[in-house]
């Protein structure tokens, strides 16, 4: 019983540091925050929604620190690393090559 405890406390606690009440949607760290919420849903299962939540940080990252930022770096790989994973492996190439062009 424990051990589903603290995955759940971790994901309730990410999505609240993830909303961007206190900081804005567009804070450094929000994004940070949605990321690391990305992670937590992945690893409690819920790969779909850790996919579309670590890409609209992405998203939000591109346009706010641009493509040659580090955490926008760091988000784009966990992406890559969350599509391998589930075994689209296409998406992931693409996802590089599309930044690379950008960054260009």
């Amino acid at each position: 019983r424990e051990g589903r405890a603290v995955p759940l406390e971790a994901e309730e606690l990410a999505r609240e540091a993830a909303e961007g009440r206190l900081l804005g949607a567009e804070h450094p760290d929000t994004l940070e925050a949605r990321r690391d919420l990305a992670n937590v849903l992945w690893k409690c299962g819920k790969q779909e929604e850790a996919v579309e939540t670590v890409r609209q940080a992405l998203e939000v990252s591109k346009r706010v620190r641009g493509f040659g930022h580090p955490v926008t770096k760091q988000m784009l790989d966990a992406l890559r690393q969350m599509l391998r994973e589930r075994g689209d492996e296409e998406e992931a190439s693409a996802l590089l090559v599309e930044h690379d062009r950008a960054a260009a």
